[in-house]
């Protein structure tokens, strides 16, 4: 999902950017920005999901 959603960035941007070669600089910050702010989401999502699977598994006794 991560790179993804990278990837949808980018594409956005350049598209932009090859409309109005003007936007680059302005908008160069606010996209690393933005990618900044969807890795941590990710990060957060992933040690949700792994705090939840330990939880199950203990549940269920398994060895892990």
């Amino acid at each position: 999902v991560y790179r993804q959603d990278c990837e949808t960035f980018g594409m956005v941007v350049k598209m932009l950017i090859e409309k109005d070669p003007s936007l680059e600089k302005s908008i160069q910050f606010a996209l690393r920005q933005n990618l900044h702010e969807i890795g941590e989401r990710c990060v957060e999502e992933l040690k949700h999901f792994i705090a939840e699977y330990d939880t199950s598994s203990q549940d269920f006794g398994e060895p892990f």
